[in-house]
Parts: structure tokens; sequence; C-alpha cells
């Protein structure tokens, strides 16, 4: 009980999110970083490949058009969006902190820079850049949602954790990211959860806004 998991729920990766927070020599961070090294092919879960769907939301599975003007990698920012499979279950504490400490994980890992995130019950946003990993934002979603849908399985869930499509905007010309992220983390507060962004638990920044 004292782990906050409900009675009868797995716990064998209980503390999961501390060892992923620390960014240290963990078996939690060695894990993740034999994950990102998967190659994208058949070994990668189903759920999780990366096609097109339209313009500015590239990241689907129904159609492959992609944005013409960008190739998601190099110095850009982009806005992602991805949506829960099924119901809410980041209200679960332990899952939601546990998404929140891969977000962060699999930049540093894979040389992103994460300009800020935010969970919601059912979605997340992700604020971020590949500046010069010389990877892809799709290399990033790719394997962010594969590593964290085998996990969901020792939080008590059934894959997949996250719906087959995710939804991106680039920054273009006049936006910044300040601004960006300022939408972003407004999520709980549009959504009445709480008075002030920096109230909600499952927000974190690493820029000035």
């Amino acid at each position: 009980m004292g782990s906050g998991r409900p009675p009868g729920r797995p716990f064998q990766r209980a503390t999961a999110e501390r060892e992923l927070g620390r960014y240290g020599e963990t078996s939690a961070e060695r894990e993740l970083g034999r994950y990102l090294g998967v190659s994208c092919g058949a070994e990668m879960d189903q759920h999780s490949k990366i096609t097109a769907v339209r313009d500015l939301t590239t990241f689907g599975r129904s159609r492959a058009v992609r944005h013409p003007d960008c190739d998601y990698a190099g110095e850009i920012d982009v806005h992602l969006t991805l949506c829960a499979a099924t119901g809410k279950p980041f209200t679960d504490a332990s899952l939601a902190q546990f998404v929140c400490n891969s977000v962060e994980t699999a930049a540093t890992l894979l040389s992103f820079r994460l300009h800020g995130h935010c969970l919601m019950p059912d979605h997340l946003h992700v604020l971020l850049s590949p500046a010069r990993s010389g990877k892809s934002v799709g290399v990033w979603l790719r394997q962010f949602k594969a590593y964290t849908s085998h996990e969901y399985r020792d939080f008590g869930g059934t894959p997949p954790l996250w719906q087959r499509s995710a939804y991106d905007h680039v920054c273009r010309e006049g936006e910044t990211a300040e601004n960006v992220l300022t939408y972003i983390v407004n999520n709980p507060v549009r959504a009445g959860l709480v008075d002030c962004w920096q109230d909600w638990p499952w927000t974190k920044v690493f820029i000035t806004i």
C-alpha cells in the first residue's frame, strides 16, 4: 500500500519513475536506452509505427502525406499531442509520473531539446526539437510510444497505451516556443482542473515563459 497503487496491481517497476528521473546509470534508464536502440522494423509495436496523416498532422496510419516543407528534423520546434487509446489512464499517479519521466529520459537519450510537457488525464502534450540529434521527430515518437506501451503492463494496463495516430504542429515563423508552451501548460486551467498552471503536478517546463 505504501507505493500508492490499488491493491492487487502489479508493481515490478514501482520505482521506475524515480529511476528514470535521475538520468544516472539506473536499470530503468538502461532498459529504455536498449529500447531506443531497436531499429524501426517488425520488432516495434505495430501500434507505434509512424505513417503520415495530412499537412501538419503527420503521425498517423491512414494517409501518406507529410508537410511538404518539413522533414521533421533539425532546428525546428514541434508540438506533439498523443491521445490515450481508451479512458483516462493518467489519473493513476504512478503511471502519470512514469510517462512524464519517460518523456524527459527519451529526449535526453536521443539528444532532443525538450522545451516542456503537460500530461492530461487522457492525453499528452510535448514541445520539443530534434536540434542536432540527427534524428527526426518520428524516431522519438515511435520509440517513446512503443516503450511506454510495453511498460504499461506493469501498471496493470493492456497495451496499446496510445492511439495509433498523434498530432503535430510545427512552429511557424512568428511563433515562439515560449508562446506555444504557454498555451500547452494552460490546458489544465482551461479544463478546470487547477486555477494556476503551476499547480498541475504533471506539467514541467525547461524554458522561461
